[in-house]
């Protein structure tokens, strides 16, 4: 640790100092330990906050605080020069200020000298680290801090939170980002989604949803024919490959991946937009920062037309943009835009992927793994926080309703408040997760079961031991977990997917309030429970 001893003046200038050699390399151990004078006189700084200020050669500002206050009163402190201050060879200027309560004193200029090391001039732009400094630079531009001083630190936060978690940018790139916000500038983030960690039938955990479908045409990406994938369709989509084979001639196998952009960055970034459930106008706001996005699956098409899978995306329209992959393994399809276009009035980006069809001989095949979509928004201050000029206008409307018709606005208030305690109710009931829970069933297959909301999810596989015998009972479903069921037909059936190849096996099972049952099975291998899902009106349980 190398010491500099240095006596400053507020009022005289500071020729005494003396050279001071800082060398690049050496971080962290360069220590000024000052003293403070006012003709002559120690100057007490008591309650100050104490700043080392600069201005770089190359016109960067470079700000940080002093933590070290050994004996404020006698005007002394210490501060140990962090690698921003010598990002610049040459001579450089400094001077410390002291700040409180709105008042700002500062000591004359002095200089050191910063010399090479091993590493080169570190241009890092323009640092302003106090939070107070940059609260003046806003209110400078007009935005409203007065009365959302908290809210706007903590908007800025979520902000810099939401770069944290994409672990593409280091602290100090982040640092940049948030300048550039307080400069003016735009700033771009880039979110990727996928279907990893997807739950078949729930919008919960990935607002995103993937189906497929055997048809001779390209369907619309909201058609009803289409079928979600179910639990083990999407496990194998993220750490397989996932198989669909059309057998009936005419028919191409299908698959469509919807992407909810919209969805997933509102729930990054909440604060971005009202709480009026409003979609479509959500999403026109959000087009408005969208800059840019792409999109890619790994497929693999055959039928008798030889080798082809394509992939196209939906632009309101029709499907579009064809990119095929006419080889026999699996190769990405990928292709990008910058135009909303292909975003629906719900914010989604929809992906089709097919193979040719099948010509009543050779089986229509496609393959898929690994689908994807990257989305880039573009934002700037404006985009976070309203303007003086916009709140005041607000506020005035808002008055002079509330004049015209106050017991109205009250009463619309309290409805309101109702109506938002209720469904807030609601939400949280359906964002309630059992997480999966083994059953105890006959014999000894393997199922699980959840529960998320009021919907009950089901997988797993049945195996020999599952009972042919029919009315035996499988499982005795426990109180939070009972289907609910038409008053007129209070019992359901289902067929279940047989893993062997014999066309002629079947495994019927039925479902009460209380119990499941087989109704029928005449195969000797295992079934399929994944997909199966009901109702329920029971209590959450726990």
């Amino acid at each position: 640790m190398t010491t500099y001893k240095l006596n400053l003046s507020t009022t005289e200038p500071n020729n005494d100092v003396g050279l001071i050699k800082i060398r690049q390399d050496d971080t962290m151990t360069q220590r000024l330990s000052v003293t403070v004078y006012e003709h002559d006189k120690l100057v007490d700084l008591t309650g100050y906050d104490i700043y080392l200020n600069s201005k770089m050669p190359n016109q960067s500002t470079v700000r940080d605080k002093v933590t070290d206050l050994i004996n404020p009163k006698n005007g002394h402190f210490s501060y140990t020069l962090i690698d921003s201050f010598w990002q610049c060879l040459g001579d450089i200027s400094l001077w410390f200020s002291f700040e409180i309560n709105g008042t700002r004193d500062s000591t004359a200029n002095f200089e050191y000298r910063v010399i090479q090391g091993h590493c080169k001039e570190i241009n890092q732009g323009n640092y302003l680290w106090e939070f107070e400094e940059l609260k003046r630079k806003l209110e400078e531009m007009g935005l409203d801090l007065s009365n959302n001083y908290n809210d706007f630190k903590e908007r800025l936060d979520i902000l810099l939170e939401m770069f944290k978690t994409m672990n593409t940018y280091s602290k100090e790139e982040i640092d940049r980002m948030l300048i550039k916000l307080i400069a003016g500038e735009k700033i771009s983030a880039t979110f990727t989604m996928d279907y990893k960690n997807k739950v078949a039938g729930s919008l919960v955990e990935n607002p995103s949803v993937a189906k497929w479908v055997h048809n001779s045409e390209l369907l619309e990406p909201n058609a009803t024919s289409y079928n979600e994938f179910n639990q083990s369709y999407y496990n194998l989509l993220t750490n397989g490959v996932f198989a669909n084979n059309a057998p009936t001639t005419g028919a191409r196998a299908i698959s469509i991946f919807n992407f909810n952009f919209y969805e997933d960055f509102k729930r990054k970034f909440p604060s971005l937009f009202p709480v009026n459930n409003n979609v479509q106008s959500n999403v026109e706001s959000f087009k408005k920062i969208f800059k840019t996005s792409k999109w890619g699956v790994y497929c693999k098409g055959s039928s008798s037309a030889g080798n082809k899978a394509t992939m196209r995306i939906w632009n309101q329209s029709s499907w579009v943009v064809p990119r095929e992959n006419n080889t026999d393994k699996l190769a990405k399809l990928q292709d990008n835009t910058v135009n909303p276009i292909y975003i629906n009035e719900k914010g989604i980006l929809s992906l089709i992927v097919y193979a040719e069809p099948n010509d009543g001989k050779t089986t229509s095949v496609l393959q898929v793994n690994n689908p994807s979509a990257d989305y880039t928004v573009e934002l700037s201050l404006r985009d976070i926080f309203a303007t003086k000029e916009e709140l005041d206008i607000f506020k005035k409307a808002v008055e002079t309703q509330m004049e015209v018709t106050k017991n109205e606005i009250k009463k619309d208030i309290d409805d309101f408040k109702k109506y938002t305690n209720t469904e807030l109710a609601k939400k949280q009931d359906v964002i309630k997760d059992t997480g999966w829970i083994k059953a105890g069933v006959a014999g000894d297959s393997t199922i699980y079961y959840r529960r998320i909301g009021n919907m009950v999810y089901v997988n797993g596989q049945g195996n020999k031991s599952l009972p042919k015998t029919s009315e035996s009972l499988i499982w005795a479903f426990a109180l939070g977990f009972r289907p609910d069921l038409p008053a007129a037909k209070a019992e359901a059936f289902y067929e279940l997917f047989n893993t062997d190849s014999t066309t002629t096996n079947l495994t019927i099972i039925r479902i009460r309030s209380d119990a499941m049952r087989m109704i029928y099975r005449n195969n000797d291998n295992g079934c399929s429970f994944d997909g199966l899902r009901w109702p329920t009106s029971d209590p959450f349980p726990g």
